[in-house]
């Protein structure tokens, strides 16, 4: 209680950054040692001005009462210095010195991935998340991403439906909820997971807030999966710093022709893994240990319980929303003697079965 009570105080000091407080850490062994630390001393570190901000906040931060504050409002603080600092976060180079958390932090031993992609996605970006996020639930690793708005938000929101856990690390205070129309995602994301900022509460969003937040959604991670993003897009700073911290990238495949997907198909150029499957992505990462989930009669993968003509037609609805003439037509190809009627009527009980939607007139995409 006492360390942690200085070591906040640390965190508050006007003109003290990350990187100043790292060289006072190296030099004094506490946070404690440093606020009863001699001028001289702390000269050979600082610079005048910074000495000046660091004497006017003992003067009036009231120690005890600023902590007390803190929990009061529901949130955790957790420093470099206290076990609890997630491991793989403090393995990277430009690690914070302090965390802000409302809810729990990912758990050590848990295998996690970060998904990231657009913000302004498709629908077959949103599909992919979807489904991506729902296999990650079922076998027991945890989401990492950044609440925002589009595959951020999509994944996250997946996830949790399908009884996983994920964690939101914010570019502003963990507090502040942004964007705002997100706040029962935020809520629900505390109650289950956790709200995790370096940045100290009351911190309101600003655009260069953004990139540094990225290092830790990546760092926290044993992957990242990028989704969706366009060939210059801001989703690859993350992809950027993950790949300095030695984490895995894979990226999910798409057409030449999508502005949204250039982004990923040169990854997958440029050496990142492609992502043409939950079960490949756990397998490849993490071993086929992982994927015993998805055995017949454990998951929702296999299409027992289907009949002979639903499965035909799902073998060639894709994400992406087809006609019920092109459906029609490719069933024909095939050699897959259904007239128009059987169809259309397949895709009414595939509809019930939720295994189909519908988007437009007689347009049907997979769920």
């Amino acid at each position: 209680m006492r360390d942690k009570i200085y070591a906040y105080w640390l965190d508050h000091i006007r003109g003290i950054g990350r990187k100043t407080i790292e060289q006072l850490l190296f030099c004094f062994p506490s946070a404690e040692s440093i606020y009863f630390s001699k001028e001289s001393e702390l000269l050979k570190i600082v610079s005048e001005k910074q000495l000046v901000e660091l004497k006017n906040s003992k003067r009036n931060w009231n120690l005890y009462t600023e902590y007390e504050t803190l929990i009061q409002k529901g949130i955790h603080f957790v420093s470099i210095m206290d076990q609890e600092y997630p491991r793989r976060l403090r393995e990277i180079p430009d690690r914070p010195y302090a965390l802000y958390v409302k809810g729990k932090l990912p758990e050590e031993e848990a295998k996690t991935i970060a998904m990231i992609g657009a913000r302004r996605c498709s629908e077959y970006g949103r599909s992919m998340a979807d489904e991506y996020a729902k296999e990650f639930a079922k076998a027991g690793i945890q989401v990492i991403s950044g609440m925002a708005r589009g595959i951020d938000g999509y994944s996250q929101q997946a996830a949790m439906q399908h009884l996983g856990t994920t964690y939101a690390v914010l570019g502003c205070g963990c507090d502040v909820c942004y964007p705002s129309e997100s706040k029962m995602l935020y809520e629900q994301i505390a109650i289950t997971g956790g709200i995790l900022s370096e940045y100290t509460p009351g911190t309101q969003p600003t655009p260069n807030l953004f990139p540094p937040r990225n290092r830790i959604i990546s760092g926290l991670s044993d992957a990242v999966l990028v989704i969706e993003a366009k060939e210059k897009s801001g989703t690859l700073i993350t992809v950027d710093m993950a790949l300095e911290q030695g984490r895995e990238i894979y990226a999910v495949p798409g057409r030449n022709t999508d502005i949204l997907s250039l982004g990923c198909n040169k990854l997958i150029r440029q050496g990142a893994g492609i992502a043409l499957s939950p079960h490949e992505v756990i397998s490849e990462l993490f071993g086929e240990t992982a994927i015993d989930y998805m055995e017949p009669g454990k998951g929702e993968q296999t299409n027992f319980g289907m009949t002979e003509e639903e499965k035909l037609v799902m073998a060639v609805l894709d994400y992406m929303p087809l006609s019920l003439d092109f459906i029609y037509q490719e069933l024909q190809r095939k050699e897959r003697k259904m007239n128009a009627p059987k169809v259309m009527a397949t895709l009414v009980c595939l509809q019930l079965k939720k295994r189909v939607g519908q988007e437009g007139n007689h347009y049907y995409k997979l769920k």
